[in-house]
Order: structure tokens, then sequence, then C-alpha cells
């Protein structure tokens, strides 16, 4: 897996604490977004992947710089950005991603519909690299404790490889009671993303 260096990996960083503080200023959005730009051609060549699909552009660029960020709500934010970034690049692709829902994921994955939807489920087939892997697990072991965010960290812990089984008994819910939170944090993480993009 391609080496981020040290100084992209700050500039990233800095441009994401830049867009969480102003998600609406589309000059920070768009610099945020060319800043994946290297990211994402080197998966184009690796995938050999057609340049004008941008759905699978950004998001298996998403997924290569998420071991960079520092936190969940990072992760969130650049995932707002892509989605505000895309419109400048194709509006179609604007469109149909702002439909299906960015974290769309928080929903139960098993619920996933036949339309083709691109869930997180489907993203988790970009993360090859067990270092990745394991990036992943400690940030969400990190965040799986009482967060604002923990839907998401629960619907990353699936990705990685826990059962809802076992993820019920490890925050002490019944697969009902996860469920319900689900949908509750579901809710107010959509409230969250709405704020965002405006």
């Amino acid at each position: 897996m391609e080496q981020m260096s040290l100084e992209r990996r700050q500039r990233l960083q800095t441009l994401v604490a830049a867009y969480r503080m102003a998600p609406s200023n589309g000059p920070v959005a768009r610099a945020l977004y060319e800043a994946l730009q290297p990211v994402a051609m080197s998966v184009i060549r690796k995938k050999r992947v057609a340049k004008c699909d941008q759905h699978v552009l950004c998001n298996e660029a998403l997924f290569k710089v998420f071991q960079f960020l520092p936190t969940l709500d990072d992760v969130m934010a650049l995932e707002c950005c892509v989605l505000r970034a895309t419109h400048w690049v194709t509006a179609d692709y604007f469109r149909a991603k702002a439909k299906v829902e960015a974290w769309e994921v928080l929903s139960d994955l098993d619920e996933q519909d036949a339309e083709g939807r691109m869930g997180f489920s489907e993203w988790a087939t970009c993360i090859e690299d067990p270092i990745v892997r394991r990036c992943l697990t400690r940030q969400i072991e990190a965040f799986a404790a009482d967060h604002p965010m923990k839907a998401a960290a629960v619907d990353l812990i699936d990705i990685c490889g826990h059962s809802r089984d076992e993820l019920a008994k490890h925050l002490g819910k019944s697969i009902d009671q996860l469920s319900k939170y689900l949908y509750k944090c579901r809710a107010e993480l959509l409230g969250y993303l709405s704020v965002c993009e405006g």
C-alpha cells in the first residue's frame, strides 16, 4: 500500500480541521478534495477504474486515507466534503450520492436494498491491507465506549469481521436493543450531516 508522506498527512489533517470549522467554505472543501487526488489516482491505476467513475474514486480514496484521520468525527467531515466537492466534478454523481446517504450504513447492514446502493458493507472490500484493518479496529475500539457517534463505530466493527451477537455482548445490549439504538443514532447522525451539507 502506498505510504503517505508526513507532510501530506499533516496537510490532510489540517484541511480536515479547517473544513470541520467551516463546512460551507467552498474553497476549503475543494482544497481538501484535491488533496485526496494523488491517493485517488493511485487507486485508479491499481484498480484500473475509469477516471470518470467518481463513485468508486471517492469511496476508495476515502478508505485509503481513513487511517490517517485522528477521529471518527474527522472521517465524517471528510465524507461530507467528498459529497460537496464532487458537485464540482459531476452533478449527476452528487445527486445520486445524496439520495442514498453517505452514511446509509447506519441502518442495519442486512437491510441493504436490491437497488445497488453502496453502503460501507461493500466499501469494506476496499480494505485489503492488514495495517488498515488494525488501524480501523483501534479507532473503533476507542469510540465504541460512550460516544455520540457510537452507531458509526458499531457498524464499522461489523466491517472488521465482528458478528452482531459479539457486538451486542460487547456493548452490553440485546440484539433488539442494539437495532433500536442504531436507528436512534442514525437519525441523530443524519441530522448532523444535513447541517454539514447545508
